[in-house]
């Protein structure tokens, strides 16, 4: 058993305001801290951690709030054991990356960046790999129970990013999570090289909410749960009304539910708000092609480009737009270096082929629409294109192949079953011809008179033996 040395070790190691209650849930024993400890007590000594935990039953119901809470405390209550509370801040923090990264085994993640459970650090008890934003959770949590005032730095961009502040009366120190908790000597250094384009905030711990709360509500936004995205980006502004990413999140969700208007409404906003949000900058074009303001959508486009020049949507939307306007040499080097930036970029590619089909390009189109179904696999309206670029190319068998590949997917499409027909009759496989037809017309797709005439002429021709 401890004795009084150990407990006051303790209770000295807590934000002032809450020792008491810390002292009483941690126990007494070193390292064994008490198992029915009350979750709304630990509430109040983790409160981001426990508002990641309300976000994340929105996402999964199973989640047993209790038992993850717990987990985080006995997390702590080890950590408080094996600092020395006469330990600067900087040993502190190297003790937590030890403890976490050596001892405990925690580490990076990568492909789960965008699985919300790991973001908010539920499963990483079971399976220690999380993401920047799970290990950015853990370390400002475990920071303040070290007696650390943490806060976070939130970079914005196509890969964002979260970085932890250690807020010290002489000089902050920066944390990379994601590098096993590499302390950061120039962090303004850092982010030029990191990715000197991307917009960024220095927030507080309180603040780190905010983005949980975005990032769960973008997730039900991606899951069709509007209503909860909405409610859940509100929640988020409650917390920091000055959030610039969280109005360009809602911004996309109204966007996705066909709202352009309110869309529009809070792109700008965050724009407002952080006029170098690239991102925000990028969607006013296209709400305001929405809106057939090709000249405000130029203008909106060109400003995205000259807050992130590399920024690929806001090229490939430049290059529609000024081929729209006829100018077709500077749209399709906006094209290219969408591609150039973004080589699986889907739009860029799908948008490039439907230029060169226009123009009876049928090889270009090809290769454009080929690379587009390899980014996005999911899309009925790429197969519909490279399928007619095989037949226009005299090429049925691989129209046949890419369509046949497109039917698993899609096999209500009618679009789909007339550019079957097509392939068919120009392979010479006149019945299969005939039942795509048909089943097109089932469909409700409408065939083009001049194929139902090709379509008879060559049902004579094989009647009559020609």
């Amino acid at each position: 058993m401890a004795g009084l040395p150990g407990i006051i070790r303790r209770i000295s190691a807590w934000i002032p305001g809450i020792a008491l209650c810390v002292c009483v849930v941690c126990g007494v024993a070193v390292g064994q801290p008490e198992p029915q400890a009350d979750s709304k007590d630990l509430c109040k000594i983790y409160p981001l951690y426990c508002t990641a935990l309300e976000a994340a039953q929105t996402l999964d119901e199973t989640i047993d709030p209790d038992a993850a809470i717990q987990n985080f405390h006995q997390l702590a209550c080890e950590i408080q054991d094996r600092v020395d509370p006469d330990a600067s801040p900087r040993e502190k923090i190297e003790t937590i990356a030890e403890f976490l990264f050596e001892e405990k085994g925690f580490g990076i993640k990568q492909e789960e960046n965008y699985v919300p459970l790991q973001k908010y650090g539920i499963h990483i008890f079971t399976d220690p790999r999380g993401c920047c934003m799970s290990l950015s959770l853990l370390y400002m949590e475990l920071g303040r129970s070290l007696g650390l005032r943490t806060g976070f730095v939130n970079i914005f961009s196509s890969n964002p990013h979260v970085f932890v502040k250690f807020i010290l009366p002489e000089e902050p120190i920066y944390v990379e999570t994601t590098a096993k908790g590499t302390i950061i000597p120039d962090f303004v250094q850092f982010i030029i090289d990191y990715q000197a384009s991307s917009p960024y905030e220095i927030l507080d711990y309180k603040t780190f909410g905010a983005v949980i709360w975005n990032t769960s509500a973008n997730k039900h936004a991606e899951n069709g749960e509007f209503s909860k995205s909405i409610v859940q980006h509100k929640k988020s502004l409650d917390i920091y009304p000055k959030f610039a990413h969280a109005y360009a999140s809602l911004g996309q969700t109204y966007e996705w539910m066909g709202d352009y208007d309110t869309a529009l409404m809070n792109y700008r906003k965050a724009v407002a708000i952080r006029p170098d949000h690239a991102d925000a900058q990028v969607n006013i074009g296209k709400m305001l092609i929405y809106q057939n303001d090709i000249d405000g959508a130029i203008k909106a486009t060109q400003k995205a480009l000259e807050i992130s020049p590399t920024i690929a949507t806001a090229h490939c939307n430049m290059g529609m737009l000024l081929l729209k306007q006829g100018f077709v040499d500077q749209g399709l080097q906006h094209y290219k270096k969408a591609v150039r930036s973004d080589p699986f970029l889907m739009e860029a590619h799908y948008n490039l082929g439907l230029y060169y089909y226009e123009q009876k390009e049928y090889t270009e189109a090809a290769a454009a629409f080929e690379i587009a179904i390899r980014s996005e696999p999911s899309r009925a309206e790429i197969y519909y294109m490279l399928g007619g670029c095989y037949v226009n190319m005299d090429r049925p068998k691989s129209a046949l192949k890419v369509l046949e590949q497109a039917m698993n997917l899609f096999p209500d499409n009618a679009s789909l079953h007339f550019v079957m027909a097509w392939a068919y009759l120009k392979n010479g496989n006149i019945e299969e011809a005939l039942a795509a037809k048909e089943r097109c017309e089932e469909l409700g797709g409408k065939i083009p008179a001049s194929f139902t005439a090709e379509l008879e002429k060559y049902t004579q021709q094989s009647e009559s033996g020609e």
